[in-house]
């Protein structure tokens, strides 16, 4: 999930750049949420012009053995509602947003984040656009 920095025809423009630029990832890009994330942030810097950005959070889901490796990009934080407690919990691994930073500066701070999935845990993920939402009734 991302958000673009900015709003209306500037924010949709860079959406849509995010968007293109993931669409041609190589293939084998998509299997560590790390190493996606040093891509995407390369191109996207190279596209974009400066002091817009892309925050993202990505995932590979491994069902076999219940885990999601996820990478942060300055994004706001992945909650997880645990069934088994039926707790929730953030998951907050924040590296810098994309598009910013020098490809040799931002590869040592994004990382990744392994977690271990229960039947039934539920993974959130939302964007600050839930956070600006408005009560239709409150005008």
């Amino acid at each position: 999930v991302s958000d673009a920095s900015g709003k209306g025809i500037c924010g949709a423009l860079l959406a849509m750049a995010f968007r293109s630029v993931v669409r041609n990832l190589p293939p084998d890009r998509y299997e560590r949420p790390g190493a996606f994330m040093k891509l995407a942030n390369h191109l996207l810097r190279r596209t974009i012009r400066r002091g817009l950005f892309v925050s993202a959070v990505y995932g590979v889901l491994d069902p076999t053995r219940h885990e999601i490796t996820i990478a942060n990009a300055g994004h706001l934080p992945m909650l997880i509602h645990h069934a088994a407690t039926n707790k929730v919990a953030a998951y907050t691994n924040h590296g810098p947003v994309l598009g910013v930073l020098p490809s040799d500066k931002y590869g040592p701070c994004i990382s990744e984040q392994t977690i271990h999935l229960a039947p039934r845990d539920r993974l959130i993920l939302f964007t600050d656009g839930v956070n600006e939402a408005k009560d239709p009734a409150q005008g």
